[in-house]
């Protein structure tokens, strides 16, 4: 009751957003090892080890410095420029999952321009596991700098007086979509194969881009709403 009488109007697009801001990276959670390591519906044959140095090793990596990158861009841009940028980013690398079932061409073709491949032999990872690597480098990079950025959007718009159970309310409702929607993410898997459900997950991204421009534009109005109302009143 307090989160609607306070957002009034807002408050369908406040949980469109919640709803719908993580789903690009949390809905097919459940299908990474599958499509790490099997061979069916295009999936990339990867061995153990492999994903272990890729999702354990450098994932892990990646998602630290991820929250770093997303706790200096809140200081440099703001919290809803950033809001933003992270579901751009959550949406994006999906594409980059994409690009793995398709042969790398645009992965592949990043780590050659930018010298990376070169440097991953040093450490005796050959050109596959290298894609790898650096998809997954990629989409870890861009949850956790979404991670930081979404925690600090919840806690911008919850009552202080009821901070834990708004914040828990809003962060459950941010796995609910993903979680449903395993279940018809395994049908199209199974029918239609990885590649296409990545570009389709990165498409349902946009849906979470489109609520976080319309948010930041509601903030913005909210913003100078109360200064068009004090200078009315200094005029008067």
């Amino acid at each position: 009751m307090d989160i609607i009488s306070r957002l009034k109007w807002a408050a369908p697009l406040v949980l469109l957003l919640i709803l719908s801001y993580r789903f690009a990276d949390l809905v097919w959670g459940a299908f990474a090892y599958p499509f790490y390591l099997g061979t069916n519906y295009g999936a990339m044959a990867y061995s153990m080890d492999d994903v272990a140095v890729a999702s354990k090793f450098v994932g892990v990596i990646m998602t630290i410095a991820g929250v770093g990158l997303g706790g200096l861009a809140l200081k440099a841009l703001g919290r809803m420029s950033c809001l933003i940028i992270g579901a751009i980013l959550a949406a994006a690398t999906n594409l980059l999952f994409w690009d793995l079932t398709t042969g790398a061409s645009y992965v592949g073709g990043f780590l050659s321009i930018t010298r990376l491949d070169d440097f991953m032999a040093m450490f005796h990872i050959n050109e596959r596991l290298g894609w790898l690597v650096a998809a997954i480098a990629g989409e870890n990079l861009a949850v956790g700098f979404a991670s930081v950025v979404f925690v600090a959007y919840l806690s911008a718009i919850v009552n202080p007086r009821y901070a834990a159970v708004q914040y828990a309310l809003m962060a459950s409702l941010t796995m609910l979509i993903g979680t449903l929607g395993r279940g018809a993410l395994g049908e199209l898997i199974e029918e239609r194969g990885f590649a296409y459900v990545f570009i389709l997950t990165a498409l349902l991204g946009l849906v979470a881009v489109a609520a976080s421009i319309a948010e930041a534009l509601r903030m913005r109005f909210m913003a100078k709403a109360p200064a068009a109302t004090r200078r009315d009143a200094a005029d008067s």
